[in-house]
């Protein structure tokens, strides 16, 4: 879910009572979660309860908001879909792309 404010446009994947742009109380809600894959980093220190090792990834949904999730494997360059924080590969493409 992506929250946008309809006066100036800013978007965050936090819920604001206030745009914290310009202020103002019009947030709505956007139901997106597909994006790109920017960056992946294989985390080795994980917290209890956690796998072993897992990628961190930055992804860009859409061009609105950036947001990290988990993988098992390096997404970076891929068409991602984002659900409770997991990245799933949607297709597999050059990074370069």
């Amino acid at each position: 879910m992506i929250y946008s404010c309809k006066n100036c446009g800013y978007s965050s994947f936090v819920s604001r009572a206030r745009c914290p742009r310009c202020g103002s109380t019009e947030i709505y809600a956007i139901a997106e979660n597909e994006g790109r894959a920017l960056l992946c980093w294989k985390l080795t220190a994980t917290p209890e309860g956690f796998e072993d090792s897992y990628y961190l990834c930055l992804i860009n949904i859409n061009g609105k908001a950036n947001a990290f999730c988990r993988s098992n494997e390096s997404l970076e360059g891929d068409v991602v879909e984002e659900n409770n924080g997991i990245c799933y590969r949607k297709t597999k493409e050059a990074a370069n792309n």
